[in-house]
């Protein structure tokens, strides 16, 4: 009977041990799925910015594309329809085109022909335009003023609320900002709140 007892001991007690490991996997596996989600959250958010910016950069290459073919039919037809010119001719013409060039610059300016923009310069504009990273990190720091604001609210306004950007490029947005000292974050009531730095506050303060 004593011999019974002490295997059903034993046996009850293997089977815990087999219990606690299964507990100890399962939840190996579940932070394991946690961590697989949450980077494939990040990831889901990153291809999805790089999408909206490569349509910019093709949206600003087919403009670009686009002016330069105008610019070139335009140069073609303007030699086509010039007539030619021999070097004794040039002179009387160039006396003659004084005149029109006093008359044109009567012409109101609203009908004077504007340049074309430098196809360069209109690209640099273009994304300048289209990355709002740093306009939207001042905002954010606006959004926080003097005083400070609880975290969870912030992201409410900042993300849900506004739509400004997603939940992984606001928290991003937070850790390039308190890298370079922009702000700081604390827990006030046990709560997670965000504070612009005093450097900053005081320099603002003083202009």
């Amino acid at each position: 009977m004593e011999e019974f007892k002490e295997s059903t001991r034993r046996a009850f007690k293997q089977c815990r041990g087999d219990i606690d490991s299964l507990k100890i996997e399962n939840q190996l596996l579940k932070e394991k799925l946690d961590s697989l989600s949450s980077t494939n959250s990040n990831l889901q958010n990153t291809i999805t910015d790089l999408n909206a910016e490569m349509k910019g950069i093709k949206i600003a290459l087919d403009y670009i594309k686009s002016f330069n073919e105008n610019s070139n039919s335009q140069l073609q037809n303007q030699q086509n329809t010039q007539p030619h010119q021999t070097p004794t001719q040039i002179p009387q013409q160039v006396i003659q085109q004084q005149p029109a060039q006093q008359n044109y610059q009567s012409i109101p300016d609203a009908h004077i022909p504007q340049p074309p923009a430098d196809p360069y310069e209109a690209l640099l504009a273009f994304k300048a335009k289209s990355n709002k990273r740093e306009v939207l990190k001042q905002k954010l720091v606006s959004m926080i003023g003097d005083n400070g604001m609880n975290l969870s609210e912030l992201k409410f306004m900042f993300v849900d609320h506004q739509r400004f950007v997603s939940k992984a490029t606001f928290y991003n947005y937070l850790k390039e900002l308190e890298a370079n000292g922009t702000i700081t974050q604390e827990r006030v009531n046990g709560k997670a709140h965000v504070f612009v730095s005093q450097m900053l506050t005081d320099e603002l303060n003083s202009r």
